[in-house]
């Protein structure tokens, strides 16, 4: 199944995406030397600066369909005339749940672990307190994991990952490395 990556958000600053997954790839061993030497001939990706970004161990979609077993087909360009497979194909090693759920903003209660963070409305300039919760597979995540899940997912900072899904968001965490949470 194809599994699609922005090259740029938004605001257009760049994702990197591409070069995470295949550095993760790289650093996995799932590519051989040889498929990675015939990826990167005609590859954009080629010319990577590798070691100045961690690598992307996974993604997060809405889309229910994928189960372990299933190839994964990287791409960008997706539903375009530029769509360019920019790695080889791996199986999917594992699904996990995930939920972002929008909290109002009070102090840690005992029942599940939250985190806080601070935005500028675009429009009026005021600043909010947003808060929200993560669960993964039902279980609530402290923030140093929902720390450690942005990274993973290719995020350099929790506000990018929050800005990325948004508040009430539902989908599934694939996994193309032995990585659970």
């Amino acid at each position: 199944m194809t599994l699609g990556f922005k090259t740029k958000t938004d605001d257009g600053k760049p994702t990197l995406f591409p070069e995470k997954v295949l550095l993760c790839l790289m650093s996995e061993v799932l590519i051989k030397i040889v498929d990675w030497n015939d990826i990167m001939k005609d590859s954009p990706y080629g010319q990577m600066a590798v070691g100045t970004y961690a690598p992307k161990l996974h993604s997060i979609r809405e889309d229910i369909r994928w189960k372990p077993g299933v190839m994964i087909d990287f791409y960008t360009g997706v539903r375009t005339n530029n769509a360019y497979r920019f790695a080889p194909r791996v199986s999917v090693v594992s699904v996990q749940k995930i939920e972002i759920i929008p909290e109002p903003p009070k102090p840690h209660s005992l029942d599940h672990p939250r985190i806080y963070l601070k935005k500028i409305d675009k429009k009026t300039g005021k600043e909010a307190l947003l808060c929200f919760s993560v669960r993964i597979d039902n279980r609530y995540q402290w923030e140093n994991e929902i720390k450690k899940l942005a990274k993973n997912d290719g995020f350099d900072t929790v506000d990018e990952f929050f800005e990325w899904f948004g508040a009430g968001y539902k989908g599934r965490i694939i996994h193309w490395t032995s990585l659970k949470y």
